[in-house]
């Protein structure tokens, strides 16, 4: 049997005001969108795992489903990420930058874009400017279980709800089409 942990409970950052969300700065804003949010499946752990003092009603809520393999419903717990195009400036030692092997290692893990452009000189390391492909969450999570039917798990009192591999997939919202 696998047993999923969901987020019962809002995130603090749900109070922020549209003011206060368009006050932040670009990567706070980012990680404001991608926040765990009622109904999102946090883990997937086998059965009988000992779930600690704070996992549990009011912040989280553990779903049972007997006779379901962990790796089966693993999937549930991906996130939604996307390519983002930024501008990034850093320093790199010298022997990376003139080394064209390790140049181009460096550009294939940073995923840079273009030419890196060096914008100053210092005695061990250059500055450089270059356009890079980020991945950032977009959201959360791939899937959810519906809010209205966290809340009325919640409000029941139930800490634990046991369901079967057909009702799991009949309660998750897929969120990717909603997203794209």
């Amino acid at each position: 049997m696998a047993e999923l942990l969901v987020r019962a409970k809002g995130h603090w950052m749900d109070a922020h005001t549209q003011e206060q969300i368009d006050a932040l700065k670009e990567e706070h804003r980012e990680s404001y969108h991608a926040r765990t949010q009622i109904g999102d499946i946090i883990v997937a752990k086998p059965d009988g795992w000992s779930w600690g003092k704070e996992e549990c009603l009011p912040t989280f809520l553990v779903v049972k489903m007997p006779g379901v393999d962990v790796a089966t419903v693993e999937q549930y717990t991906q996130t939604l990420q996307q390519d983002v195009i930024k501008v990034k400036t850093r320093e790199i030692p010298k022997d990376l930058y003139d080394d064209a092997t390790k140049r181009a290692k460096y550009i294939a893990e940073f995923r840079v874009q273009g030419d890196i452009t060096i914008l100053e000189t210092k005695e061990t390391t250059y500055v450089v400017q270059a356009t890079i492909i980020d991945n950032v969450l977009k959201k959360r999570r791939k899937f959810r279980a519906p809010e209205a039917w966290v809340l009325n798990k919640v409000s029941l009192g139930n800490s634990v709800v046991t369901l079967s591999p057909t009702q799991i997939t009949n309660v998750l919202e897929t969120l990717e089409e909603k997203t794209a």
